[in-house]
């Protein structure tokens, strides 16, 4: 479903974005489009092909410079035609952060999930910024308000499970 740009923040992350890619100059067109899922793959250094596969909803891992893996939760992705009339998918984020603490019972890390008003982070970045599946598992920590279909959108506790194991 078509959505138009209407400045602001997320116009400005947009615009961050495409600095990434090494394209700086003011948004022309402003028609975005949104999408549940997105495939393609990664070119290994070693010749090889790592296939990524991912949904809205899902918490992926992001290799960052300060704290070696961060997370975020997709929260939409989007395909935007620049300037230069080729279309560009990106990432929406919302950023996970470790709250120095850990579920009494499970002794699993608890991050907190960003929300609409913290603008610590940008939002927006390119599909290359997922480069790997992700290793690390995060559950919803549920309330009273959380039924089977649906999570309590109003709490925004992460934990992160540490007995997720990769079979050899």
């Amino acid at each position: 479903m078509p959505s138009k740009l209407s400045g602001g923040a997320f116009e400005k992350d947009l615009i961050h974005a495409y600095e990434y890619l090494g394209k700086t100059a003011a948004l022309l067109f402003n028609t975005l489009e949104f999408y549940n899922y997105i495939a393609y793959s990664v070119k290994e250094d070693n010749g090889g092909m790592t296939r990524i596969h991912v949904r809205v909803g899902d918490i992926v891992e992001v290799s960052e410079e300060q704290e070696e893996n961060a997370y975020a939760q997709v929260k939409a992705i989007i395909l935007h035609k620049y300037n230069d009339k080729k279309f560009y998918p990106f990432f929406v984020f919302d950023w996970l952060s470790f709250t120095n603490s850990h579920n009494n019972l499970l002794q699993c890390a608890l991050y907190t999930l960003q929300n609409q008003t913290n603008r610590q982070w940008r939002c927006i970045y390119p599909i290359n910024f997922v480069d790997h599946n992700s290793s690390s598992h995060f559950l919803h920590a549920c309330s009273r308000k959380c039924t089977l279909r649906q999570h309590d959108s109003t709490k925004r506790l992460y934990l992160k499970s540490e007995f997720f194991y990769k079979a050899v």
